[in-house]
C-alpha cells in the first residue's frame, strides 16, 4: 500500500520543527516496516524550499498534494499541535479524492493505526468547529460533516 503521511512540521522554534521532523521520520519508518511505501512531503520539500517564506511553503504543500492522488491511504498524526493548516489541506484533498484516512496514535515509543475508521472524519468535525467557510466547504458544498 502507498501511504501519504500527514503530521505537523512547522514549529515555533527550530527545536520544535526538528522534533516534528523526527516524528515524521518515525512515522515513515513505522509505515515502511509494516510493508508499505510511505511518502511524507514535509520531509522532502523543506530541504529544497524555505519553510519560512509563505510562497515557498505553499509551493511545497501543493507539490506534496500532487502525490496524494496515487496514494492508497492518508495516515494522519496530530500530536500536541493538533491538525495544522498544511495537514488540513492534505485531509481536504484526501476527502475530495476519496482517499481513505486513518488516524495514527502514539503510545510511548510505539505507533498504532486506527484501522476501524473510528476517527476517519474527526478532522472534518475539528474543521467545522474552527471555520464554517473552510476551503473544504467551498470545494464540496458539504456543510453537515
Amino acid at each position: 500500500m502507498r501511504v501519504f503521511v500527514a503530521s505537523p512540521y512547522r514549529g515555533a522554534t527550530p527545536e520544535e520543527r526538528e522534533a516534528n521532523a523526527q516524528t515524521a521520520r518515525e512515522l515513515v519508518r513505522f509505515a515502511v516496516l509494516q510493508g508499505h511505501a510511505a511518502f511524507a512531503p514535509h520531509l522532502l520539500y523543506p530541504g529544497a524550499l524555505n519553510e519560512d517564506v509563505e510562497e515557498e511553503r505553499d509551493a511545497g504543500i501543493r507539490a506534496g498534494l500532487s502525490f496524494l492522488s496515487v496514494c492508497t491511504e492518508l495516515w494522519f498524526f496530530w500530536g500536541p499541535l493538533g491538525i495544522t493548516t498544511g495537514m488540513r489541506k492534505e485531509l481536504e484533498v484526501a476527502d475530495i479524492l476519496g482517499t481513505p484516512t486513518k488516524a495514527v496514535f502514539r503510545e510511548g515509543k510505539s505507533f498504532f493505526v486506527n484501522h476501524r475508521g473510528m476517527y476517519n472524519h474527526l478532522w472534518k468535525q475539528l474543521t467545522a468547529e474552527e471555520s464554517q467557510d473552510s476551503k473544504y466547504w467551498e470545494l464540496t458544498g458539504d456543510s453537515n460533516a
